[in-house]
């Protein structure tokens, strides 16, 4: 089904948001990414509080192609493919929505990362300027050191092909500062590196929110016993997608080496998650994953899920007694922390993960269940380490983590954060400001087809 007059007149409207972003297809496995499942999230809430139509651009094929789709107030357009032509087809596309002001653009994901498409998004995000469009352009990552990522690039530490990147970074981002309305931020550390070169009143802060459920017995119950774990197994799990900079290479051999002594011998690895998908088919991330897949299938006690589809996801949060982040550096708000807290679990952070617990509501929650910064924090050094697990086999220390995760989801609730900040990110766009850019409106046809 292609974008017919009938619903292009019914959702080309003045108050109707725009998306470019990915979005979750039934059976089509790859576009459930997790920005896909975060910005269906959000436009449900967009639509439920504000009441405003949403049209969301996506990829026009994943492992098949994709049609459009309306899903009540919410219209699903497939507009680019990722090749040289991806930026004159999306602009032809947003052409055709004449009345809508506002897009929000969810970070470098419609680009996959690529280095080249992300430069190309600052003389694209212009082009839209001038066509009268506010962008509000949502970071859910902001990197300024490639160091701790290197490896999962297939790169060295010493790749001058990274060092010319770090040196370009903070030119991009004051340039994708001023070709944008808004930076919005989903955690603090983004914040803050995003204020070393962008002016401050162009940022705002929007905490990764979550959905928390309560925890159920019975949904424990059938997911240990279809995990096949006992009553006395402690379960530790490592949730996300399988790359070296969440130290998922570090963790499976220091845990198996424990799992050997008296200690730990009911300790058990779930490594919940699979292939990442910007990295998915290149030599190096393949050669990678297919080893660990293997150290994973051959060590006992240890279980590597694959790709988990949404619906699973709190099965296997349930079954879990712990969740670990050992990440080597901090890249953007983690959706894996946002999950363990959603369903309540005692989480410990690396060391590199500090910086997530200055937030205000994080402080407040450690006050609130009498936690204290390095009772949440561990180091990747093997000694630290095992004292960090011995605290965790005691069923009163987890106790006291899960009642700092749960505090602090109880202040991150989506019914709790949302109302507020989605009228202040999604209300109307003042009209005067569109005439910034009049002043080149002879020019404009020229300087988007030069662009395209």
């Amino acid at each position: 089904m292609g974008l017919s007059k009938k619903l292009l007149k019914q959702f080309n409207k003045p108050d109707t948001i725009l998306f470019l972003s990915k979005y979750p297809f039934e059976d089509i496995a790859p576009s459930y990414h997790g920005v896909a499942t975060y910005t269906e999230h959000l436009i449900t809430e967009i639509t439920r509080y504000t009441k405003r139509k949403c049209i969301v651009l996506v990829e026009a094929e994943y492992d098949r192609p994709v049609q459009v789709l309306q899903k009540g107030q919410v219209l699903i357009v497939p507009a680019f493919t990722q090749n040289i032509l991806m930026f004159h087809e999306l602009l032809t596309t947003i052409q055709q929505f004449t009345a809508i002001q506002d897009l929000h653009v969810h970070s470098e994901f419609f680009t996959s990362g690529k280095i080249i498409p992300m430069a190309l998004c600052i003389p694209f995000f212009t082009a839209l300027r001038l066509m009268g469009k506010k962008i509000n352009y949502t970071a859910h990552n902001v990197i300024t050191d490639f160091s701790f990522m290197a490896r999962h690039l297939g790169h060295t530490q010493t790749s001058n092909v990274l060092k010319i990147m770090e040196l370009g970074l903070p030119f991009y981002y004051k340039f994708l500062s001023m070709s944008v309305h808004k930076l919005i931020a989903l955690d603090e550390s983004i914040v803050q590196r995003l204020s070393q070169h962008a002016p401050q009143e162009k940022i705002m802060l929007s905490p990764h929110w979550v959905f928390a459920q309560k925890p159920s017995l019975a949904l424990r119950n059938k997911w240990r016993k279809k995990l096949g774990y006992t009553k006395k197994d402690l379960v530790i799990t490592c949730f996300g997608f399988m790359t070296r900079y969440k130290g998922i290479d570090w963790l499976l051999p220091t845990m198996t080496h424990l799992q050997k002594t008296n200690e730990f011998k009911y300790v058990k690895l779930l490594f919940a998650g699979g292939k990442a998908p910007s990295q998915e088919g290149k030599a190096h991330y393949e050669t990678f994953y297919a080893d660990f897949a293997k150290k994973c299938a051959t060590q006992k006690g240890v279980h590597l899920t694959g790709f988990i589809a949404e619906e699973d996801i709190a099965g296997y949060m349930a079954a879990s007694d712990l969740v670990i982040l050992p990440y080597r550096g901090v890249l953007g708000a983690s959706g894996s922390w946002a999950h363990a807290l959603a369903h309540g679990k005692p989480t410990l952070l690396s060391t590199e993960l500090a910086v997530y617990l200055q937030s205000d509501d994080a402080q407040a929650a450690m006050i609130q269940s009498k936690v204290l910064p390095h009772e949440l924090i561990f180091t990747r050094n093997k000694q630290a380490f095992i004292k960090k697990l011995l605290q965790c086999t005691d069923p009163k220390f987890l106790k006291k983590l899960t009642r700092f995760s749960q505090q602090l989801a109880t202040s991150r609730t989506a019914e709790r954060q949302l109302p507020s900040e989605l009228l202040t990110i999604y209300t109307s766009f003042d009209q005067a400001s569109t005439l910034e850019y009049n002043y080149v409106a002879k020019l404009k046809k020229a300087i988007i087809s030069l662009v395209a």
